[in-house]
This record gives C-alpha cells, structure tokens and sequence, in this order.
C-alpha cells in the first residue's frame, strides 16, 4: 500500500513539473479589452487607416464605447501598448510578434497573446479578413454591461490553401530558412534572392528575410553566389548548380547567363511539383548552362568593338539593381570603347567604380558647359578597356549652348536665335570623345558618345541637324590635327555612337550624309545583317513588393523608328569592314533603360594610320 501511495504521489510531482513547464503561449488568459475605455493601435505598413477606424466604429455600435485608434507612427522606437490594447496587424510590439510568427501569407489570427488581443495578417488584406472575423464572431461576446473580456483558449488561426502545404530542406521546414546574399551581391545574385524569395512565397506562403554576409548557420539557410557556396561551385563557362547540403540549399552561378538559367530552373526543376509536399535532400543537384549564344554574339574577332547605351538618366526607387545590371551585360560583351548617355552625377559611385574593376577608364575631359553648372563631369562619356586600347587625346564639347549663326544654310528660314532657344534648355547634349590607338597593332582611331536635342517640330530637328554639323566638324579637325602633329599620312576612322534622337525617316538622319560626310555603319552590311527593331521601349517597371526592376514590352517598331546609331566618317571607309551591328536582347537590357545597348565589331584593313606604342 505504501508503494502505490509512493507512486501516486511521484506522478503528482511529475504532472505538477510538466504544467508549470508549458510554453507561455498555451496559459490560459483572459483580458478586458472593452471596458470603461478601450484603445486600437495599428500597424501602418499592414493595416489601412479606413480599416482601422471602421473596427473602432463596430466597437462603439456594439458597446457603446469609443475606441482611441493610435498608429505606430506614432511611436519613437519600441511601441509601448498597455494591457488590454486591440493590436492590428504586426507593429514592433512583442505581443503582434508572437502572434504572426509563423504565419503564411494567406494566414491570420485573432487571439490573446501577452496581455494583448492581436487581429493580424501579413498583409493589409488579410488583416481585413481577420477583422471581419473579430466583428461576426468575437464581438457577439460583449456582455450586457457593455464590456468585452476574450479569453487564450478561444485563439483563432486561420490557414490557408497554399499550392505547397509543406517544403522541407533536410528535413526542416523553409519556414525556418532565410536567404544569405554575400556582402558584396552582384544583381544577378540580388535577382536570384529576389526571384527566388517571390517564388517560395507564392507556391509556400512563407516570405523568407533576406541576409547579407557570412554562411555562419549550418542550417536553416538558403545560399546564393559562390563567395557563400561551398557545394554547389560551377564547373561550366555561364553554368549553374543547385544541391542541398544537410539543412542547407546553395543555389550559384557563373556569369550573367548561368544567373539567367539558374533563375528558371528554380522553378522550373527545384520547386516543381505536382504534389503537395516537396522534401529536398542531399540527392537534390540540378546543374545547367545558359546558352549565350541566343542572347547576342559575343565573339569578338574584330580589332575594335564598340557600344553605346543610353541608360535612362532616372535614379528613382532602387537604381543600384538597374546600374548592376547593366554593368553585367557590358562584363559579357568587354567593348573596347563604352559610350553612355544621361550619365548622371548619381550614376557615378555606382558604376565607375564597377567599370574600373573590369579595367575599364574613363575619357577625362572637362565639361564646363555641363547640364548644370556645379556639375564636373560630362552625361556622355566615353569609356575604354585599358587591356587592348591607349587614350591619346580626348575633348568634350557642348552642343546646346554652340553658336547656331555659324550654319545659316541650315537653318531654312528660321533664325538661329530660334533654333538656339529651342535646344539650349538641356545643357546634357553633347559631345564626349577620344582618340585611341589599339594596344595589338597600333591602329589609330576616334570614338566619340552623343547625346542630342530631342524634342519634335521642324525648328526642333533643325537644331539637331546644326548639333550634327557642328559635332561632324569638330571631330573631323580633332582627328585631322592630331594625324599632322604626329606626322602621320591617311584618313583617321571617326565612330560616333549614342542617342541622336531622331528617327530614320526624318531630315537629321538624313543630314548626316551631307556636308561633312558621315554614314549610318549598319547599312555597310548586308540587309538581312542588320538591326531588325527599334532600339527603344517601354521603360522597366519597378515592383516595390518583390523589390525587382520588371520588363514592360518589348522594341515599339523596326530599327526605321529607332533613336541610336553609330555613324562613321564616309573618308575612312575603305580602311575597316564592318563585321556586325546588332541591338542586346538580354532581359537586363530591356529591364536596365528604355533604350537597348547597341554594339559593332570592326575589322581593321591595314591601310590606316598607325602609332607605335609610346
């Protein structure tokens, strides 16, 4: 008798241990969140102010008590909410964190959590469903006083369907992951985090945080970029790999072009799935190569190639994506020469110095006509690839600003006091340019980036065709004087490339041929050779909620209603071949600007003025 009275009371022990050691969250509490008095505070990144106040007017209709509806705008670091307090949606305050963690996007909850009675979704739409439960259900509560008491046991959580209703890695659920980006992430790794961040969100309902630094968890952690991966390393020029190590998924890369096919295959090969659960393991491993090839030609087996890109001056939302973009297309095509237009002064700390790392310079020239006039630098300039060519002389000219009476057989019954007021608004219009010599063989040449008047009107396209001859001319003496003082015998090759903002069918084009000679180097190849469309197109869209610069069409027309050329003097034709001109169809082109990057490859002939290395 003695031992079973022993036990009985050892199992009283245990069951009194294993009560008080319950997670604080299963306690039983009950909390007056209506009663002499009765206060909101919302959330203002989950939750609609109009939302808001329509469950403070349910409250009075119902009880008779009106509400104080507070915002956590309201509140200077961590939120203070006194006991009691109606939480809306999920602000800095303990009680809405406990309540949302775990939630997926299409869950939300209604419960006592800490002292507080949380109404919550992850987004302000779920949050409304979560109020519309609270007024047909909790509110139907209120007792005849008027007061409103809610109780823990009688929490709601609603779930919703999602097309994934579980996803483990090693058998952890993504849940728990977050997604590690290297201090330093390219774009296409920021992409891939972001792509891959909106994809599990769709098909699982977890949004997962993204990281940057170190891979420091050995799980619960999803690594993207070979400076993270240890496993998952590509063994292909442009190749991708994918593998699970232990509670770990490494995603990574080489190039532009594997990031391309790494970003479909994810959802192509990892999360596909006909089934409602996904278990990745160590027998987890994709691997493939993005074909380059279909994107552009990126053989180079010209002596010289050029490129010219106007990158869409705007530096609103998040522009570092745009300027890593673009940055990465050039990377796979390496011109010897990049001309840029509506190179704002924004644009400088971001790609300079991502230029520079790929050993590319920058013309310096002065440019004291600039858009404005505290600015130091040109919005065309002109870059080159020190590995393969030598800057020798290098000039910047305004064209806005230039004197419009020296052309007066131009300006076809206008004054140019007319033509000069209608392009000198936009000082950004000009000339940027340099002469090389190619570090193989010595072939001297000048490339020049052109950004011109834009505007339509016969007065307008005027100006243009004096901005045209004005620039024709000036670089036609640079390369003519540069030729004498050296001593060298032969007509100088002359490449402007850029914006010229003019279409085919219009005088200015067309003036590019008169006067002081130039010609369009795409109609040197035969038609079937050359650009196909329009050069322009709609701008990108940037998507505040995934946080990604989206494409938004394609080219408006044919390459007849484009607005970037590259014209070369007619007098140095014979000295070249031109072996392609083709517009970039990468999605970073159309995702980067509203204009494409044109490129060209040229082959030197010989018969060409020539410099020995210095």
């Amino acid at each position: 008798m003695k031992k079973v009275l022993a036990l009985c009371l050892a199992l009283c022990a245990l069951l009194s241990c294993l009560v008080a050691c319950r997670p604080e969250e299963e306690k039983e509490e009950s909390v007056v969140i209506v009663g002499e008095s009765c206060t909101i505070l919302y959330d203002v990144e989950t939750v609609e102010e109009a939302d808001a106040n329509k469950l403070a007017d349910a409250i009075k209709k119902k009880t008779g008590v009106a509400p104080k509806v507070v915002s956590s705008r309201s509140f200077i670091g961590s939120i203070r909410a006194s006991e009691g307090t109606i939480i809306l949606g999920c602000p800095d305050h303990e009680s809405a964190k406990s309540a949302v963690k775990g939630l997926r996007v299409k869950d939300y909850v209604c419960g006592v959590y800490g002292g507080r009675y949380v109404i919550a979704g992850l987004s302000a739409d779920y949050t409304k469903k979560a109020i519309t439960y609270f007024k047909n259900t909790v509110l139907e509560g209120v007792a005849e006083d008027g007061t409103l008491t809610v109780n823990s046991l009688a929490n709601y959580k609603c779930s919703g369907n999602y097309q994934l209703d579980a996803l483990t890695v090693g058998g952890v659920s993504v849940g728990e992951f977050s997604i590690c980006l290297p201090k330093e992430a390219s774009a296409s790794e920021q992409r891939t985090a972001l792509i891959l961040q909106r994809i599990l969100t769709a098909r699982t309902g977890y949004v997962l945080p993204i990281t940057r630094g170190e891979a420091a968890a050995d799980r619960g952690q999803i690594r993207i970029g070979t400076a993270l991966c240890t496993t998952a390393v590509p063994n292909k020029q442009h190749g991708y790999k994918i593998c699970v190590k232990g509670a770990v998924l490494e995603l990574a890369a080489e190039s532009l072009y594997g990031y391309m096919a790494l970003q479909t295959a994810i959802s192509n090969r990892l999360l596909f799935t006909d089934k409602d659960t996904l278990e990745l393991d160590d027998d987890t491993y994709y691997q493939g190569t993005g074909n380059s090839e279909t994107m552009g030609t990126l053989r180079a087996d010209g002596d010289l190639r050029l490129l010219f890109h106007n990158i869409w001056g705007s530096t609103d939302d998040d522009y570092a994506q745009r300027a890593g973009m673009m940055v990465e297309l050039y990377a796979e095509y390496l011109p010897d020469i990049i001309g840029l237009q509506e190179f704002a002064p924004k644009h400088r700390a971001l790609i300079v110095p991502a230029l520079e790392a790929l050993g590319y310079a920058e013309v310096p020239v002065s440019s004291n006509n600039a858009f404005y006039s505290t600015e130091k630098y040109t919005r065309t300039p002109v870059f080159y690839r020190t590995e393969t060519v030598e800057l020798l002389e290098a000039g910047y000219n305004c064209l806005a600003v230039m004197d419009y009476g020296k052309y007066p057989e131009l300006l076809y019954g206008f004054s140019a006091v007319d033509v000069r007021n209608a392009a000198v608004g936009d000082r950004s219009k000009a000339v940027t340019w340099g002469i090389f010599r190619t570090k193989a063989d010595g072939n001297v040449f000048l490339a020049a980036s052109t950004h011109l008047w834009w505007m339509d009107g016969a007065v307008h396209d005027i100006a243009r065709v004096v901005q045209m001859q004005e620039m024709r001319n000036i670089l036609t003496e640079a390369a003519e004087s540069f030729l004498t003082k050296k001593g060298l015998d032969g007509t100088m090759p002359i490449y402007i490339g850029g914006d010229f903002n003019t279409r085919i069918i219009r005088d200015s084009y067309h003036s590019m041929g008169r006067e002081t000679p130039f010609d369009a180097i795409h109609t040197y190849l035969p038609k079937n050779e050359r650009p196909q469309d329009c050069t322009t197109h709609d701008y990108p869209v940037y998507n505040a909620e995934t946080g990604l610069w989206e494409i938004d069409g394609q080219p408006w027309a044919n390459y007849d209603y484009a607005l970037d050329y590259i014209f070369a003097n007619r007098e140095a034709l014979y000295s070249y071949t031109v072996l392609r001109m083709e517009m970039l169809y990468e999605d970073y082109a159309f995702a980067a600007s509203d204009h494409s990057p044109i490129f060209a490859d040229i082959a030197f002939d010989g018969d060409l003025p020539k410099l020995p290395a210095q």
